[in-house]
């Protein structure tokens, strides 16, 4: 029997058939050959946070291209001002997206996952409870963000824009989001609303 032009059946030995077989046959090899090519590509596929948002400083960073202007610079004097400035140069970014650690953008959460000489109960609830002592040891600090009080990327709880909205109101309108991050004011007030935080680089 015939359909469209196809040959549908058993009926091999019909010219029809003789004819179609090389193509069908075909068909078959190449979408089975693309799907071991898929297979394979996706097997060695994984999805991983941009680098820009990593907690930690460019090593080769210079603002505005300029010897001596590093993340080193922007954490002398004025960091605030400086952690803040627009590099023409590098697509017109703050500072502080190239010096995160410097600037103390970093995220403000304790990693639960630490553990004080790999001690099961010396979490980062056991350094709060005297951190005036145990932030001050080798690397607590790093990991107990939130709980040593350290400097790091969180909103502004006074910023209001124009006098009037606090940061809740720049992210409560997901369609207008990524409008009212854009205003600078905004982002640098409201960083963790904006998703401007960055991620530490042993989660990534």
């Amino acid at each position: 029997m015939e359909t469209s032009g196809c040959v549908v059946g058993d009926d091999t030995g019909s010219p029809e058939h003789r004819f179609l077989r090389p193509i069908i046959e075909t068909n078959q090899f190449q979408t089975m050959h693309c799907h071991a090519m898929m297979d394979d590509m996706c097997s060695n596929f994984q999805l991983s946070r941009s680098a820009d948002l990593r907690c930690e400083d460019d090593d080769e960073y210079q603002f505005r291209d300029r010897d001596g202007k590093d993340c080193s610079w922007a954490g002398e004097k004025n960091k605030t001002v400086r952690c803040s400035k627009l590099d023409t140069s590098n697509d017109g970014k703050s500072v502080f997206e190239s010096c995160r650690s410097t600037c103390g953008y970093c995220d403000c959460e304790d990693k639960a996952s630490f553990r004080f000489n790999a001690i099961e109960d010396k979490d980062c609830n056991w350094v709060q409870a005297d951190a005036a002592n145990r932030c001050a040891l080798h690397g607590v600090s790093d990991h107990c963000k939130s709980a040593c009080g350290v400097e790091c990327c969180q909103d502004d709880v006074n910023f209001r824009y124009k006098g009037r909205f606090d940061c809740s109101w720049a992210g409560k309108n997901p369609k207008r989001k990524k409008f009212r991050c854009a205003k600078k004011l905004v982002a640098k007030n409201c960083p963790k609303t904006c998703g401007l935080c960055a991620i530490e680089a042993s989660d990534v």
